[in-house]
């Protein structure tokens, strides 16, 4: 790919983070998340393409354990879901120019 701030065919810098814009949980126990995820230039550092992609994991059944959990104690304890780290996944299929690369977080 030509890069158009320094005007040459470059190779992409994939080793990034992908970045969350944080995430939100409801009250039945659904996570979801808007990630965006960029490949850089690998001279000078100018974004050539980006990714975003939209996170919906269901917790439910992790929810509904930990409510009937705290029923059967009687107490009333928080259940607490913390943004560890987003790792950037990455797959190739095919060989030479038709080599087509799937990106996922």
């Amino acid at each position: 790919m030509r890069c158009p701030d320094c005007n040459k065919f470059v190779g992409m810098d994939v080793d990034n983070e992908p970045e969350g814009n944080g995430f939100d949980i409801d009250d039945e126990g659904v996570l979801t998340d808007s990630v965006r995820i960029v490949n850089v230039c690998a001279d000078c550092g100018t974004e050539l393409k980006e990714a975003n992609v939209d996170l919906e994991i269901d917790l439910s059944a992790e929810v509904a354990a930990h409510r009937a959990a705290c029923h059967v104690e009687g107490d009333d304890h928080e259940l607490e879901v913390t943004d560890e780290t987003l790792e950037r996944t990455e797959r190739s299929e095919g060989k030479g120019r038709g080599t087509r690369t799937f990106y996922g977080v």
